[in-house]
């Protein structure tokens, strides 16, 4: 959408967001993201991106995270824009109403527990956003001092509000989770006297349903012919061992032993030891970052940080996800598909597809349940308590892996991925 368009819209709402200032403030980091770039194709991309997330959330936040997104901005103009967002991070105005100032000082607290790397930026700017609407629902609407019933009523009118907006279930949720976290801080904090009696009620989640997204082998084999290495790279880790792209991100050289990969997921903590393909070995030899190792913090949800070296980083020596805010992986992979032609996958899409194939082999026989659990990491995997805990990283053959072996081998064949002096053209051209 041009930058024009957008910002004839954005204006248009001005009145309703109490912050007409922002126009100029947009127009003026367009404008000097394109004095100090040679492709303005991406500096106006990066604009158009700031204005539209802020218009819809007064988020600085997604802002930044959407503008990165857009890519191929210079450090000069990276710069430019951590500027703008730093310098607009307060721009609210004051917050008028008994709710709008606790929701303030929860806020403050949080950007807080930020700074002291307790929270990472993406929960950050969802606690934000969620209280944010809370206030802006609640109006002149106020929590009271008598316990008869008055604060839960306020809540559960704000969920029943939510609900009517036909959220997808997992953004419900995090809204949810964000009121809930508020409420209680609230409390403690003694800027309410009461809790709802059923709170747990009130702050229900609604079940998500986890719809897996696979590509056809065929949609596989065609991504991969035009494939540069190190997105052949990604793409062999994430199909070999059934990786999502922040698996991929914090994998270090380290979790590398010999023919096997072995390392707890991300999100489950559970570790699994994973056969590797001969040409996700040499692949990860291609690509892998040889030059100088930098360590990163990770942070964790309510855990101390942790210092990790990544396997693979970005050309501009950062991690290839770095605190939810970029998504070089996720980036890469919109790009090709849409070179490819195919619509609605991620890069997670990768993933689904060896779940979905190895599901095949559980319907013919040839595999169980648990196998597919401990290709996975997941956590009810019959090898997750041998390898959550004290993890053999340095006698990676003292886990007995060979059924996954066996599933990784098929998963090889059906593939059939080829790359450099091994790359048969015909095949994978055929094939697709």
């Amino acid at each position: 959408m041009a930058t024009k368009i957008v910002l004839e819209r954005y204006e248009q709402h001005m009145d309703a967001l109490r912050a007409r200032r922002r126009v100029a403030e947009l127009r003026g980091l367009r404008d000097a993201l394109g004095q100090v770039g040679e492709n303005m194709k991406n500096s106006q991309a990066a604009a158009d991106y700031a204005v539209l997330t802020t218009a819809g959330l007064g988020d600085q936040y997604l802002a930044g995270r959407i503008s990165e997104a857009a890519g191929g901005l210079s450090p000069e103009q990276d710069k430019i824009l951590t500027g703008w967002m730093e310098s607009t991070a307060h721009a609210k105005p004051d917050p008028k109403g008994q709710v709008a100032k606790i929701v303030a000082g929860f806020q403050e607290h949080q950007r807080q527990r930020r700074s002291e790397h307790r929270i990472g930026e993406n929960r950050l700017g969802q606690l934000t956003a969620s209280t944010d609407a809370f206030a802006d629902w609640c109006g002149d609407r106020r929590f009271t001092d008598e316990e008869d019933g008055s604060n839960e009523r306020l809540l559960s009118d704000y969920r029943a509000h939510l609900l009517s907006r036909s959220f997808a279930p997992a953004t419900f949720n995090t809204h949810a989770r964000a009121m809930k976290q508020f409420v209680k801080w609230a409390y403690s904090e003694y800027q309410i006297r009461h809790l709802p009696r059923n709170i747990d009620n009130v702050f229900r989640l609604i079940p998500e349903e986890a719809k897996p997204n696979p590509l056809s082998v065929t949609e596989v084999r065609k991504l991969w012919r035009l494939a540069k290495p190190q997105m052949r790279a990604w793409m062999a880790v994430a199909l070999n061992g059934g990786y999502y792209g922040i698996d991929i991100s914090v994998l270090e050289e380290s979790h590398i032993k010999g023919d096997f990969a072995i390392k707890p997921r991300a999100k489950t903590a559970v570790a699994v030891k994973h056969k590797l393909w001969g040409v996700t070995k040499r692949l990860i030899k291609e690509t892998a970052n040889n030059h100088q190792k930098l360590t990163f913090k990770r942070h964790r949800r309510d855990k101390p940080p942790v210092d990790y070296t990544p396997l693979f980083i970005t050309r501009r020596r950062r991690p290839l996800i770095h605190e939810n805010r970029s998504d070089a992986i996720g980036q890469q992979f919109y790009n090709l598909r849409k070179k490819v032609g195919i619509k609605g996958k991620s890069f997670s899409s990768l993933r689904d597809t060896s779940t979905t194939l190895i599901e095949g082999m559980i319907k013919k026989g040839e595999a169980t349940i648990d196998d597919k659990n401990n290709f996975l990491a997941h956590k009810d995997g019959s090898m997750a308590a041998r390898y959550t805990g004290d993890i053999d990283l340095v006698h990676p053959d003292s886990i007995d892996s060979t059924r996954l072996d066996q599933i990784i081998d098929k998963l090889e064949a059906i593939y059939e991925l080829k790359h450099g002096e091994n790359e048969d053209s015909n095949s994978t051209a055929g094939a697709a």
